[in-house]
């Protein structure tokens, strides 16, 4: 199983968290989260896929971007010089987990170099465009619902777009059904362990 995906899904039933929900405004009909902080990407990464969302949100006017920036100054910097005054997109603080996992379910679309996040994501179905270039979860690609895009300008933003223009269309996002990441795994650990208990003390 995979207890972190217990721990969203126990974040997002709890309704817990420092910040308040981000609102969407109105005029707004897709969201897109935004996050990168992986050493590989500082730099020149970072700055391209940066330069990417500014052209996404130029050429979608129905799209936000909202950045979930990092405790790292590296990345907060490179936010902040990308994103400061770009209408419709928006950096928030670095966010406590249940913040961040109801800011995650809010999203249309993830655009992400999180190994986590690539977890996160497929257990709620959202479309993740993965910023790397390699990933060590090849099965996540398997799925169709993770695509790894890299951080390239027109690459991010033909992938950025070709997802929206899926949904816009109402093409219904491949889904992954894990039975191992269901939210359960740590009530099977403690049957399981239980199980093992009782039959040392039988022995």
């Amino acid at each position: 199983g995979n207890t972190g995906i217990d721990a969203l899904h126990l974040a997002l039933k709890s309704g817990s968290g420092e910040e308040q929900p981000v609102e969407r405004p109105p005029t707004v009909r897709f969201r897109l989260l935004m996050t990168m902080h992986r050493r590989e990407s500082w730099g020149d990464a970072i700055a391209a896929a940066c330069r990417a969302a500014c052209a996404v949100v130029e050429r979608n006017p129905d799209v936000e971007i909202v950045f979930a920036t990092h405790l790292n100054p590296l990345v907060q910097a490179e936010a902040e010089r990308a994103f400061t005054g770009v209408e419709r997109i928006r950096l928030v603080p670095a966010l406590d987990y249940a913040s961040f996992a109801r800011l995650l379910s809010s999203a249309d679309v993830v655009l992400s170099d999180s190994g986590g996040i690539h977890e996160e994501a497929l257990s709620l179905g959202k479309p993740l465009l993965l910023l790397r270039d390699v990933t060590e979860w090849p099965g996540a690609l398997a799925t169709g619902a993770v695509r790894l895009v890299g951080t390239a300008e027109e690459r991010v933003v033909a992938e950025s777009e070709a997802v929206l223009d899926s949904l816009r269309s109402g093409d219904p996002w491949p889904r992954h059904d894990d039975p191992l990441a269901d939210g359960h795994a740590a009530e099977r650990l403690v049957a399981d362990l239980a199980a093992r208990l009782v039959a040392d003390g039988a022995a």
